[in-house]
């Protein structure tokens, strides 16, 4: 079972854990990830929002905050894929071997089995939602702007 626990800013530079995402001088929200036995820890701006924890496999995970998102492993420590995101983070979201990262302006398709970044596709607006319908995805943004993959 994964857990995610806000921490204070003194732990997270008491902690000696792998990080996630950098702090930096702008942050106002710390935490750590853990399974019992491998942890990270991460920090983040946006104190209204909490970060997306998605399961990917056994025991790899994906998260997502602000302008950062990641891919990690439980079974070993191990950052399998981290990004500095151009945009704003929204949401995550898997459809058959393909890993969606939607943010504000733009969708990142990576591939679920080696994490290679596919394709990225920019958005006409900002995103409203994201449809999955037999094979095709639909993407609706605002004032009706719709994409189809």
């Amino acid at each position: 079972m994964i857990e995610l626990e806000e921490i204070r800013k003194t732990d997270f530079y008491l902690y000696r854990m792998p990080t996630l995402f950098a702090e930096n001088k702008a942050n106002k929200c710390f935490a750590k990830i853990s399974n019992g036995i491998i942890s990270y820890q991460l920090a983040w701006q946006s104190d209204l929002l909490k970060p997306i924890v998605l399961n990917i496999k056994q025991e790899i995970y994906c998260i997502g905050i602000d302008q950062y998102f990641c891919v990690i492993d439980f079974t070993r420590i191990n950052i399998l894929l981290n990004l500095k995101l151009m945009y704003n983070f929204y949401d995550v979201k898997i459809f058959q071997d393909w890993i969606f990262v939607i943010c504000e302006l733009e969708i990142i398709k990576i591939n679920k089995d080696n994490l290679n970044i596919e394709d990225e596709f920019g958005l006409p607006d900002f995103f409203e939602k994201m449809d999955f319908e037999n094979n095709l995805i639909k993407i609706k943004c605002l004032n009706n702007n719709y994409i189809t993959l």
